[in-house]
């Protein structure tokens, strides 16, 4: 395989045509819109990655249709397409694979010399930035916003997706922080609410606050708090006064939050 002893530069060469009117006279939010549909970020990383990717086919095969190409142990192959979303849209990247004429019977005689470079995350659609960001939009907004939201949070990923990764990046963060913390361990504290129906004449309805403690070694949950119309500064200045939580105890996530059918009147 080529060894990488010095930085690749990667030229992307892009056109874009505008064509205006000048007898007209248009709103800077029409060209900034304009530029939003020609997926300006979305095809300029596309056009980095092919451009990555055949610097380094030429690295193994030489230049396209040089003489001597035949005889050499890398030969150009096929190219085939490769989907993936990011945050910045969806993408189909066209990448060609070299063969290795001297492959051993237990080894690929067909590679893409990009993915010794770029870690695409398997074979997995969505990558980790989206995903990562469709947990936080799922672990940051209230039960009200994510619904709000949920149509835009499930074009990208299923709901149980979206709930697996957040269960998964807090455990993940939980053990990061255990591990810097000697001899300490960073229970998770979760919080979450909804809203309740009033039948009091000043108000439309009671906010209800839960709050729960969860044993990260035995995944137990334990009931800490419920309170109405409280603010959540003041919960955790009452856990605090009560020594219900340690120092070293971290917010991770919020709860699963209380369903529709939980509502009363």
């Amino acid at each position: 395989m080529i060894m990488k002893e010095s930085p690749v530069d990667i030229t992307a060469t892009m056109d874009f045509v505008l064509t205006i009117d000048l007898t007209e006279e248009y709103p800077l939010s029409a060209f900034a819109e304009l530029l939003t549909d020609q997926r300006i970020e979305s095809t300029l990383l596309e056009t980095a990655i092919e451009s990555l990717n055949e610097i380094l086919v030429e690295a193994y095969c030489g230049e396209k249709h040089a003489e001597g190409d035949g005889t050499k142990r890398y030969q150009r192959s096929t190219s085939k397409t490769r989907t993936a979303v990011t945050t910045t849209g969806d993408h189909e990247f066209s990448l060609g694979y070299v063969k290795d004429t001297a492959a051993a019977d237990d080894e690929n005689t067909h590679f893409r010399p990009i993915e010794q470079v770029v870690d695409f995350n398997g074979k997995k659609r969505y990558k980790q930035d989206i995903a990562a960001r469709t947990v936080d939009l799922a672990t940051t907004l209230s039960y009200r916003d994510a619904a709000a939201n949920a149509d835009d949070l499930e074009r990208t990923q299923s709901k149980d997706t979206i709930r697996n990764r957040a269960i998964n990046c807090g455990r993940k963060l939980t053990e990061f922080v255990s591990s810097r913390i000697a001899g300490q361990e960073a229970d998770t504290v979760i919080p979450d609410g909804t809203n309740c129906y009033s039948q009091d004449e000043d108000r439309e309805y009671h906010d209800v606050q839960v709050t729960l403690a969860e044993d990260t070694e035995t995944a137990a949950r334990s009931v800490l708090d419920i309170s109405v119309n409280s603010s959540w500064s003041e919960i955790a200045a009452d856990l605090d006064a009560a020594e219900a939580i340690t120092d070293d105890t971290s917010q991770l996530r919020r709860a699963e939050p209380l369903s529709a059918g939980h509502r009363s009147h």
